[in-house]
């Protein structure tokens, strides 16, 4: 069953991931007309380094912890808190690395607004399929009390 578990927190990175990417592309069809090659070339290398950032953040507030899934809204406040902070990291980079060959400040912005709808709807889809065959740990438990009623 732990293995089992592994593999769902892995299709949730992938899926944290490719989030990102289709995002980006998505940003910079949106933005930049005609040098749309240059454009990504120039942002892939910063965003990247912006992806590994926020799957970090998306871990340490628990949004790969499998057994959360059952409370969406609970799971939607954890997502756009993380996409906040990854985004406030995100400028904080900006701003102490003036030398890059980008400055996004509204793109960033319509970047995380697209990255957490397309992120929430892909996470929702994907719980979807695994929600039944997620196990749950059968526990026998002696004695009684609020103990056991919190439990």
């Amino acid at each position: 069953m732990r293995f089992n578990i592994k593999i769902k927190q892995l299709l949730l990175v992938l899926i944290d991931i490719a989030s990102f990417y289709v995002s980006l592309i998505l940003v910079i069809y949106l933005s930049f007309y005609f040098e749309k090659r240059y454009a990504f070339a120039i942002h892939f290398d910063i965003f990247t380094l912006i992806l590994l950032l926020w799957l970090i953040i998306y871990y340490i507030i628990n949004l790969y912890e499998i057994r959360d899934l059952n409370d969406k809204k609970k799971l939607f406040q954890k997502q756009v808190s993380a996409v906040l902070i990854g985004t406030i990291f995100a400028i904080a980079l900006f701003y102490f690395i003036p030398h890059l060959k980008i400055a996004p400040k509204k793109n960033l912005i319509l970047f995380a607004l697209i990255f957490l709808m397309l992120n929430t709807l892909a996470r929702n889809f994907y719980f979807s399929l695994i929600k039944n065959k997620i196990q749950k740990e059968k526990v026998f438990l002696v004695g009684g009390g609020e103990a056991d009623e919190k439990i």
